[in-house]
């Protein structure tokens, strides 16, 4: 087998455990295995023609560590004697002190490009990295454009090595400085990335991975289709425990080998995966293996009797609470007003763990986590712990505000779902493992409100945007008249406004004032990508990624005094100010000046480039835009036509309208922009809808990218 591992960095766990062993050191990494003849040979896809590209051979391990082992890999893998000592980190000699004994994975891929449309596409290969084998939306890592390889989400990788493979058979290592580890510092999302700048039809690219994790990480979604297709997917899942079953999903059944602790998987011919915008629901649709640690009840919809029991018993209130939520209600005037105070007392009176990373703050947590840990669960004690020290973890946040409404009278229930890029349907197949959201559900006047306090920066009425138009599996008895999905909001409530006051040169420049003030979900992923209290300069990574996204549209752009208001604070909306200078904004041709009056628009690509759809859509939420945009031309050039592009759609799904008013005598253009998708929360669509969605969408590029056409005239006599 082509894998390796070696050691990263000696730790003290480490040392401890080389003296007591008395392990030699760790072996280099290993040579690579020859490319097949007729590999190197080949200028097609024998089972998909046409392919630019194709993945040979993706190659997959993992077992445990168990204070030391002995490689048993075919040739290509590193070779360890007896008793050799295996690197162990400090959170993993933790976690093997506490039972969980760490996890080795190796990984090997061996892809072929067959035209220079597949070299180009991948001259960068990415393997994405979270912690989490389901990743909380709001901590996605900035993985580089181009093309991507998504291995299964589970450790940090810790060494990476590739070379490629000439069709001539020379073998050129890829140096370190095109390997891009970010495991250094990076303890919740990374991304490895490989650059093969020079990538030729014929060359066989070969790429190796390695990490650890706990064990408990390996229960987890092994994706075996990919944006390539494979001509063979081996996985080998060594050390299992006693009672596993491998799910399948989305792909044929393996051949498969298998002996006491260990099972190894070989799938063949598997077709690409193409993940296309704006698609929910991508495991409903791609080929997956799940190792299931099996456990009863442990199916979607047998596992809240254990939930509803924990449920009930950790939001049952206290006097002390039931005093508060009779103190915070009093004088209101509908139980909507009720709940309003609840959840804003919740929301702004405790000490959220998951965002305030103070000393003190987290000595708190931890001991609340500790007793949990105890307890086996979130029972009542670990919630009046959060409400005596006013400090607890978003959930923690979430179990206090449903004791305070029961406290205060209402009925409470909680709600789980998946995360709706995961999965948009329920599947009995699956375990609970994969329900990681939660809701707490308040009913209100006969209807059910949902609610997250805990999520700090989601306003009252709102929900988090991966919770929205989801299914729902209810904890307790499901009588009664039980919503089945979460409904999105409207577009209203994301709202971008947008003011540029700008100045235009005679060569083209443009330079100005720009104010964005964000609402809704446009401004809450901004506070939660930006705004979390780490102790780092948050509004300067703000401001990086606020240039990138400008530059990505408008090559050469110059942003400064660069601000952000309530970027950290539970407060909306956000603001965004900066003054910017784009040299050649406006094309000059001849005498003439081809003015886009869209600043916040132009430069966009097209949403669906596409002519068909394989896949539903899924926007993220509901949003629109209102652009209010002045530019002030230059002397000696006048308006041809200021004339407005054409409106289209309409304000309750989808629409866009525009207006442009041309003032002479001030020589000021202003241009007037009102956009929206899901103005009644219609987010998602089936496959079927696409044509009308990308006829939509393509007038509205052609639109956005309408010029004003200035041409230049005579000065009067001074």
């Amino acid at each position: 087998m082509r894998l390796f591992f070696a050691s990263v960095r000696a730790s003290r766990a480490f040392l401890l455990l080389g003296l007591m062993l008395g392990a030699a050191p760790f072996a280099p990494a290993a040579k690579w295995d020859p490319v097949p003849a007729a590999d190197l040979a080949a200028t097609s896809s024998a089972k998909f023609p046409g392919a630019d590209a194709e993945i040979l051979l993706s190659e997959h391990r993992q077992r445990l560590v168990l204070g030391f082992f002995v490689s048993s890999m075919a040739g290509g893998g590193i070779r360890l004697g007896a008793g050799s000592a295996a690197p162990i980190a400090d959170g993993e000699a933790a976690s093997a002190r506490e039972g969980e004994l760490p996890a080795l994975l190796e990984s090997f891929v061996r892809m072929k490009i067959y035209t220079r449309t597949g070299a180009r596409e991948w001259q960068r290969i990415v393997v994405e990295q979270m912690s989490a084998a389901t990743p909380d939306i709001d901590r996605v890592p900035d993985a580089p454009a181009k093309g991507v390889y998504l291995a299964d989400r589970c450790g940090l990788i810790e060494k990476a090595d590739a070379r490629v493979v000439k069709a001539d058979g020379r073998s050129v290592e890829l140096p370190e400085r095109d390997i891009h580890l970010r495991g250094a510092g990076c303890a919740v999302d990374c991304v490895v990335w490989f650059d093969f700048p020079e990538l030729e039809p014929g060359d066989v690219v070969e790429y190796r991975w390695a990490r650890r994790a706990g064990r408990s990480r390996l229960r987890r979604m092994i994706p075996c289709q990919q944006p390539l297709p494979v001509r063979e997917y081996r996985l080998h899942l060594g050390t299992l425990p006693v009672v596993t079953r491998i799910k399948f999903f989305n792909c044929p059944e393996p051949e498969r080998s298998e002996s006491a602790g260990w099972v190894e998987l070989v799938f063949r011919d598997l077709p690409s995966f193409k993940p296309e915008p704006f698609m929910a629901g991508q495991w409903d649709h791609r080929g997956w293996i799940y190792p299931a640690w099996t456990y009863r009840r442990d199916g979607w919809f047998n596992a809240d009797e254990r939930w509803s029991a924990e449920f009930r018993e950790a939001t049952e209130p206290s006097k002390a609470m039931k005093a508060k939520a009779g103190e915070l209600v009093a004088g209101a005037a509908t139980d909507d007003e009720k709940l309003r105070r609840l959840y804003e007392f919740c929301r702004n009176e405790f000490a959220n763990a998951d965002w305030v990373l103070t000393p003190e703050v987290q000595r708190a947590f931890v001991k609340q986590r500790q007793w949990r840990e105890r307890a086996f669960g979130y029972k009542n004690g670990t919630v009046r712990a959060a409400w005596d020290d006013r400090v607890g973890d978003s959930e923690m946040i979430d179990l206090t505000f449903a004791a305070l409404a029961r406290g205060a009278g209402f009925g409470v229930r909680k709600t789980r779902s998946a995360e709706r890029y995961f999965f948009d349907a329920m599947h009995d197949d699956l375990e609970r493992y994969f329900l990681n959201r939660s809701l707490v559900a308040v009913e209100v006047g006969g209807q059910w409100r949902f609610c997250s306090p805990g999520s700090r920066v989601i306003p009252y009425g709102m929900i988090p945007a991966i919770d929205e138009d989801v299914p729902l599996l209810w904890s307790g008895n499901k009588t009664g008249a039980l919503p089945k999905r979460t409904q999105a909001s409207v577009a209203a409530l994301s709202l971008a406004q947008r003011k540029a006051r700008l100045r235009l040169d005679a060569a083209g420049t443009l330079e100005g004032e720009i104010e964005e003030t964000l609402t809704g979900h446009l401004a809450i992923m901004l506070k939660q990508r930006f705004g979390r209290d780490a102790g780092a300069d948050e509004t300067a990574a703000a401001a990086e990624w606020l240039r990138g996204e400008v530059t990505r549209r408008l090559a050469g752009a110059e942003l400064s005094a660069v601000e952000f208001t309530n970027l950290r604070s539970g407060d909306l909306p956000v603001t965004i100010k900066y003054q910017v200078r784009v040299p050649a904004y406006a094309e000059k041709v001849g005498g003439k000046l081809q003015l886009p009056p869209s600043y916040f628009e132009a430069g966009e690509p097209a949403v669906f480039p596409a002519t068909e759809r394989k896949y539903p859509i899924s926007f993220p939420h509901a949003w629109s835009e209102q652009d209010d945009v002045e530019i002030a031309l230059p002397e000696g050039f006048a308006v041809v036509d200021p004339s407005a592009p054409a409106p289209a759609g309409d304000s309750k799904v989808l629409g866009v309208a525009y207006q442009t008013e041309h003032n002479e005598g001030l020589r000021m253009l202003r241009y007037h922009r009102e956009f929206a998708v899901g103005g009644n929360g219609a987010i998602s669509f089936r496959v079927e809808a696409y044509p009308t969605l990308k006829k939509f969408f393509d007038h509205l590029h052609a639109a956005d990218a309408h010029r004003i056409l200035l041409t230049e005239v005579a000065l009067p006599a001074r």
